[in-house]
Parts: C-alpha cells; structure tokens; sequence
C-alpha cells in the first residue's frame, strides 16, 4: 500500500508523512486522516508480531481479524485507483 501511495502522489516518502498530502488529494476529510494514521500504526505492529522467523512457529491469529485487516487495506487501495482513473478523465 505504501508503495501505491508513492506512485501516486509521486514521491518517496513513508506511508505516514504521506497521508496529509494523500488527503488533499483524495479530497477526503481530516477524519479520514486519524483513520489511516492509526491504520499505519496497527498496520507496522501487526507485521511485525506475526512476521514469519525461522525455525518459530507463527502464532494463532483470528481469521476474521485477518479478513478484516485485507479488506481495509484493499479499499483504501480501491480508494487510490479509482481516484487516479477520474483523474485521467
């Protein structure tokens, strides 16, 4: 996600640095800035606890929290596509 974010506001800056200016193009309310502020956070600390090591078994995690933690980023990635193609029109 952090890359997509990059390409599309064209620069290579972090994920965190990057959401003021995300919002102002996005046209999205400062809301939705403390939603993905603490998205980065929750995001960071997630793969970092349940990142494969070697020889560790993974721990147990909640499928729905999984299934949920994919669709929130796979509509902000929608988010991010959708408004690049009404950009192009």
């Amino acid at each position: 996600m952090e890359s997509l974010v990059k390409r599309f506001l064209n620069n290579n800056t972090n994920l965190k640095r990057n959401i003021p200016k995300l919002l102002e193009k996005l046209s999205l309310p400062d809301q939705w800035g403390k939603i993905l502020f603490n998205f980065c956070d929750y995001s960071h600390e997630f793969s970092s606890q349940h990142r494969r090591k070697e020889g560790v078994k993974p721990a147990n995690i909640n499928p729905e929290i999984i299934e949920s933690y994919i669709y929130f980023r796979g509509l902000v990635i929608r988010l991010l596509i959708l408004s690049q193609r009404n950009n192009f029109r």
